[in-house]
């Protein structure tokens, strides 16, 4: 059925041409021929668009995908000495265990007096500026000095059992030959010298971390 309507399609098609070309040379009107062409080159697509009757029987067969599963690779396994892997982490461990028993370590904190090592010194006892102020004894020596607080805050380093009075009476603090005042913002380290005889003052709320060089 396709074939014929595509065959008549070409016919009318070819017969709308030639009258379209006599019309055309005898300056006559082209309308009949305009529509046999039309008629022809509708009818020609709708013969090529109707399928023939083996294509429309032929089933199609569905096509089969086979999944091919990866096989996983083995990966060859290195072995080790087992003596070296045992022994190598236990060297390292003593090392550093070493290292830090050696070490004199210290967490200061301005508000909270730390058992052995801390007292409060009265300045100013009697008078309406009496202050008590808390020390810290520490072993002397060289230390790293870490702020582990929130606060920017000010190690002082003072002489041990001294106060200076000035001229109008008042009790201070004696910072010697060998005191000084540092300071260190938060989380920032510095290095400290805690000279013989002499004491660490914070002022609150300073919390620090010391670890003796």
């Amino acid at each position: 059925m396709g074939a014929l309507f595509g065959f008549i399609g070409l016919v009318v098609f070819v017969i709308g041409l030639v009258f379209l070309i006599v019309r055309a040379i005898k300056k006559e009107s082209k309308k009949v021929p305009l529509i046999l062409v039309i008629v022809g080159i509708v009818l020609f697509i709708v013969g090529m668009a109707i399928p023939s009757p083996k294509q429309a029987e032929t089933p199609v067969e569905p096509t089969e995908t086979s999944v091919v599963e990866a096989e996983p690779k083995e990966e060859p396994v290195q072995e080790q000495n087992s003596e070296e892997v045992a022994e190598a982490p236990v060297e390292e461990t003593a090392d550093a265990t070493e290292d830090n028993s050696n070490k004199t370590t210290y967490m200061l904190d301005a508000d909270n007096p730390t058992p052995g090592i801390s007292e409060y010194v009265t300045f100013n006892e009697g008078t309406e500026f009496e202050d008590q102020s808390l020390v810290f004894h520490v072993e002397p020596g060289i230390y790293e000095v870490s702020n582990i607080g929130s606060y920017r805050s000010q190690v002082n380093v003072y002489v041990d059992g001294e106060k200076n009075v000035t001229e109008e009476g008042w009790e201070e603090w004696v910072v010697g030959d060998e005191g000084d005042a540092y300071l260190v913002d938060v989380g920032e380290t510095i290095e400290v010298n805690v000279p013989e005889g002499y004491i660490i003052h914070l002022d609150p709320p300073a919390k620090l971390s010391l670890v003796q060089k």
